[in-house]
């Protein structure tokens, strides 16, 4: 049995998924899952003139191995938040983890799966951006921390994935909560 997730703080709406395999480099970076797309399903595209991959998804297959529709993009320490929440506005992803140097990967695989969860459970196809430990945040972002339960061979234990919300996506963000909470009283 591999491990898999559930939001343990939610409506359990988003059911559970398995936890991805990573191996994360030494350096900083984002695991980000793209929509699928009609050319390769949530991949970098290979180079057209030789037909192999390029050297950025070349070492994103080395993070994320076969992963569907992951890929791992490196960007400084100082950038990180930044252009986590910048890319969670965009329309062709699905999702945004960030990995600080140093995070053990289990964390940044939980964070994947709490991304996947957090979108299925809200049902809008908003972009989440996500971490495993708490970020730093920089101004204008506040991080809200998601309790996931984790169920492995060895038990079952929760832990907090934070989600990334930049302060002025948050009228939208704190809507989303009104109208699941109004659908779980209804339901």
């Amino acid at each position: 049995m591999t491990a898999v997730a559930r939001l343990a703080d939610g409506l359990d709406a988003g059911g559970e998924v398995s936890l991805v395999s990573l191996a994360l480099p030494e350096g900083p970076g984002l695991v980000v899952r793209r929509r699928s797309t009609g050319r390769r399903p949530g991949r970098i595209p290979v180079v057209a003139s030789t037909g192999r991959p390029s050297l950025l998804a070349a070492r994103s297959a080395a993070v994320v191995g076969d992963a569907a529709g992951l890929e791992f993009l490196e960007v400084s320490r100082t950038e990180l938040t930044r252009v986590a929440v910048t890319m969670g506005r965009m329309s062709h992803l699905l999702s945004v983890v960030m990995y600080p140097a140093g995070v053990p990967p289990y964390r940044t695989a939980l964070a994947v799966a709490a991304a996947d969860l957090l979108r299925q459970e809200r049902g809008d196809g908003r972009p989440v951006v996500t971490c495993g430990n708490r970020p730093l945040l920089g101004s204008g972002r506040s991080a809200v921390p998601h309790a996931v339960r984790v169920d492995s061979p060895g038990g079952s234990r929760d832990q907090i994935v934070w989600e990334i919300v930049a302060w002025e996506d948050m009228p939208t963000w704190l809507a989303g909560l009104r109208s699941d909470a109004g659908a779980a009283a209804a339901g």
